[in-house]
């Protein structure tokens, strides 16, 4: 029997069921590593003010994005740049994927991995806040001047002109002579009277090398793109006028049709000040191939977490949950939550070389390869610990596990005699023929798979009855099947709960105990009374006075 303890009224119950995990039901709360978070769904997303995931063991995600992605020109050319924030570090990020395609397939394709320790270099692929403002603007003689304003706080803008059906004249013999297509280029800060010519910064595209003036040269049929970057006199919000001095084309050998089609406001800002964080940052030349495929970049994420050998920590890669539920009572990324003093780690050292005994297939017996985002703190304790047979728990005053172990020693009698106010009852339920357990199925690129299980007597011939458990954390079918087997066997054998009221005495059992229990509303037990003498003959004890008769 396993004692839980109500503390606000002094109840102390020999509850059968509660140190099992609460499986998740379809319909009910599936606690905090689901997929129905983005995160392990199938894009990366922007998720400003949201929860900083924490990935623990090993899985596939796409990662958020930590800041905007933004695209830069270079002659022909496009590339966009995208930070990443994969969750809390240290993690081990491996097997970059765009799509279903490995990162390396890629041509010119950079990456920067930044693991999240507090030694990791600074990011250099993104290194500022970057707005982008993507524009279809017509630029023609007729139209005059057109006018853009940048966002706040811009240190310097670039901005890129688009010829998309390219930028040539056809001569009479049907071949290409070059084309040229001339600009005036202002800038004003916002609220000011006059207008300035915008001071092109060297390094830039062909034809913005002239203050105030843009000269676009080519003979290209393709599509024909340049781009221009200068820095404001101070951060600030400006505003951008461009106007056309080449007459429009009338003659239909010439194509020199244009367009602003992006503008981009840089600041001093850092995309991301907090330390501590896992992050990927990439460089990827913009062609149609990748362009179909920018929001479903994942990679293969595992945790380095804390382990404790009994006198020290050392940090190792750990699928085991008992450390995932040491690194959520002990800290969020860099800060500290709960100090080592107030944790149980003898008992948590145990819980985890329990987890570590090899299973029949040869695998540790529990693993628990889960995201955690947002939720409380004991939602992801009780989380962590359903997948190992335990339950938070705390004993002596430190926070603790609760373990569905055999005990042989109880640490209570409790007896009518020394409880009042019995409550007793029994669930009968229809129990489930079988039970879909879903997990993360690594083998099926990481996508949610169903075990079957089977209750005794039941096969694929003659159930009828389903239920389904939620396992996310679970990556490996034979754990998701034996967990299916011992949820199965709990609703079978423990449907009874027994709740009883104690004065000082019940302070004895803490959760998880091992009690005795007898009382004659449910038959258990001959009697219960107190000894009032002991009976002596020659010097011996040889029989017992109660205050009760006990019938033998």
């Amino acid at each position: 029997e396993i004692v839980s303890r109500d503390w606000s009224s002094d109840v102390c119950s020999s509850d059968l069921i509660a140190p099992t995990p609460n499986p998740s039901l379809r319909g009910n709360d599936a606690g905090l590593s689901t997929p129905t978070y983005a995160i392990t769904g199938t894009t990366n997303r922007l998720n400003p003010y949201g929860p900083i995931p924490r990935v623990y063991g090993t899985r596939r995600l796409f990662p958020i994005l930590a800041a905007k992605p933004y695209t830069e020109t270079i002659g022909n050319e496009r590339y966009m740049r995208l930070l990443l924030l994969v969750g809390y570090g240290p993690l081990k990020i491996e097997d970059i994927r765009i799509g279903s395609t490995p990162l390396s397939a890629f041509d010119g394709a950079e990456v920067e991995i930044r693991e999240g320790w507090p030694n990791d270099q600074p990011i250099t692929l993104y290194t500022q806040r970057i707005e982008e403002d993507a524009l279809s603007i017509a630029l023609t003689a007729s139209g005059g001047w057109r006018t853009i304003t940048s966002r706040p706080d811009a240190r310097e803008i670039n901005l890129d002109l688009s010829f998309d059906r390219g930028l040539a004249f056809f001569n009479d013999q049907g071949g290409r002579s070059n084309a040229t297509v001339e600009f005036d280029a202002e800038y004003r800060e916002v609220g000011a009277a006059s207008w300035q010519p915008i001071p092109w910064k060297a390094g830039g595209d062909a034809g913005f090398e002239t203050a105030g003036k843009i000269s676009i040269v080519d003979s290209s049929s393709s599509p024909v793109r340049r781009g221009g970057r200068f820095d404001t006199p101070e951060t600030g919000q400006y505003e951008i006028r461009l106007r056309r001095t080449t007459v429009d084309a009338s003659n239909p050998r010439l194509i020199d049709t244009v367009t602003l089609s992006a503008l981009r406001t840089i600041t001093n800002d850092a995309p991301v000040t907090m330390t501590g964080l896992a992050m990927v940052a990439l460089r990827l030349k913009a062609y149609e191939q990748i362009n179909n495929q920018l929001q479903q970049i994942s990679c293969l994420a595992s945790s380095y977490l804390e382990v404790w050998n009994g006198s020290t920590w050392s940090w190792q890669l750990t699928r085991n949950p008992a450390w995932a539920y040491c690194d959520v009572l002990r800290r969020r990324g860099n800060t500290r939550l709960i100090s080592d003093e107030r944790i149980d780690l003898p008992t948590i050292r145990a819980w985890a070389e329990a987890c570590e005994t090899p299973a029949q297939d040869g695998q540790p017996k529990w693993t628990f390869d889960g995201i955690v985002e947002g939720g409380s703190v004991v939602e992801a304790l009780r989380d962590i610990a359903s997948h190992a047979r335990a339950r938070y728990g705390i004993r002596d005053g430190k926070h603790s596990v609760v373990r569905d172990i055999p005990q042989t020693v109880p640490v209570l009698h409790i007896t009518p005699r020394n409880s009042f106010n019995y409550v007793g009852r029994k669930q009968f339920i229809d129990l489930p023929h079988a039970l879909k357990v879903r997990f993360i199925n690594p083998d099926k690129d990481w996508q949610e798979d169903e075990r079957i299980v089977y209750a005794d007597g039941y096969s694929a011939e003659n159930a009828a009855r389903f239920e389904t458990v939620d396992m996310m954390a679970c990556t490996r079918a034979e754990q998701a099947w034996r967990e299916g087997r011992y949820h199965l066997a709990v609703g079978r054998l423990r449907p009874e709960t027994h709740e009883v009221y104690q004065d000082v005495e019940a302070l004895r059992a803490t959760d998880g105990d091992l009690v005795m229990f007898a009382h004659d509303v449910i038959l258990v037990g001959l009697a219960s009374g107190r000894i009032k003498a002991r009976i002596l003959a020659e010097g011996m004890v040889t029989g017992l006075l109660l205050d009760e008769p006990a019938p033998m």
